[in-house]
């Protein structure tokens, strides 16, 4: 198939805390179990996107927040099982207000 995992962030711009709902695509490209929870999923995708594309994600992130538009990043992460693969997330932000921030998108694998 496609492999192309849909995924929803949630971000509460008070606490600084996001969490991540994945789809059963998105959990196995992540490789995440199903009872991993929004928090935890969204902490292990962080700690495992590689360190010099953080940056590249933080401004897709804010860009997706601060436009109508979808927005594209690709960046290199780190799969528990199968390492490092180069990945394309696309998204836009669909809610946002004093409490919470909602993006959603597409995530697939470019090459493993």
């Amino acid at each position: 198939g496609l492999n192309i995992g849909l995924w929803i962030i949630r971000f509460n711009p008070k606490t600084n805390k996001g969490e991540l709902y994945a789809d059963e695509i998105m959990r196995d490209l992540l490789g995440v179990d199903k009872d991993t929870s929004p928090d935890e999923c969204y902490s292990y995708w962080q700690k495992n996107i590689v360190s010099e594309y953080a940056q590249n994600i933080d401004n897709a992130l804010d860009n997706m927040i601060n436009s109508d538009k979808v927005i594209q990043v690709e960046y290199r992460w780190n799969h528990p099982q199968k390492g490092e693969m180069l990945v394309r997330a696309s998204g836009r932000c669909t809610d946002k207000n004093e409490d919470v921030i909602v993006i959603e998108g597409f995530h697939r694998i470019i090459s493993e």
